[in-house]
């Protein structure tokens, strides 16, 4: 392989390698949102007794009530669905900003051998010729490495408040959505309506079973008295 297609070969393999180190920030900031998610489930079903709505945590409890609201109350509900799909990804928050010093380690064409790939640079690490060796490569590249993890790690450092910020965010977001709104307490207020025997238990449900006995109690008796006056009516006859 020559010289000219080598060196730029290795580096887009070098910002592919330093690229996918980075993966694993997905899962961390995700398991960030998941965690402050938990923290307003909590208070949800400590405070609030919703806990008989979903068992779950995180995005899925938040998804649960809004499947569990009805679609006439259309400030709560949209409210419940939005902070169940917020979420922050390494793709979207970090790789914009570490992608620009990613691209600069590819600075010299394949096909001319001539600097001038996505990102141009004054100070080239290593300047081709037919007489550059592997040796001269390998330590440009090492180079490069070096000199792609020192610019990247500022970048981080300034990310690191980012996620705090936008959570700080979603949660205020959220607050805003299902308790700030206009009549956003009319809906709360219907909608607890319905579901009260499973909130409060101990004050409702008692009343909740009796009137559920008395029912089918007098479904039983409507029913009873159906009959007999059928046979009252065939006994006439």
């Amino acid at each position: 392989m020559s010289v000219f297609r080598a060196y730029p070969d290795y580096q887009d393999e070098l910002r592919v390698l330093i690229s996918h180190r980075f993966l694993s920030l997905d899962d961390n900031l995700k398991a960030t949102v998941e965690l402050a998610k938990n923290q307003v489930v909590n208070l949800f079903k400590e405070k609030g007794s919703l806990g008989f709505i979903s068992n779950k945590q995180g995005s899925e409890f938040f998804q649960d009530v809004a499947n569990i609201i009805p679609e006439r109350f259309a400030k709560l509900k949209p409210g419940f669905a939005i902070i169940a799909e917020f979420t922050l990804s390494y793709r979207g928050l970090i790789l914009p900003r570490i992608r620009q010093h990613l691209d600069g380690l590819t600075n010299i064409s394949a096909i001319t051998g001539e600097f001038g790939g996505i990102s141009q640079t004054k100070n080239q690490t290593l300047a081709l010729t037919k007489d550059t060796t592997a040796d001269e490569i390998f330590t440009a590249l090492e180079i490069d490495y070096d000199k792609a993890i020192n610019t990247i790690k500022p970048t981080l450092e300034e990310l690191m408040i980012e996620p705090n910020e936008a959570l700080y965010a979603m949660v205020e977001e959220f607050i805003d959505n299902v308790i700030r709104q206009k009549d956003i307490q009319k809906e709360w207020k219907n909608f607890l309506r319905g579901v009260r025997g499973k909130i409060w238990a101990d004050i409702f449900g008692q009343k909740e079973e009796d009137r559920q006995l008395r029912k089918e109690w007098l479904d039983l008796v409507n029913e009873v008295t159906a009959v007999n006056k059928l046979e009252l009516f065939y006994f006439a006859q």
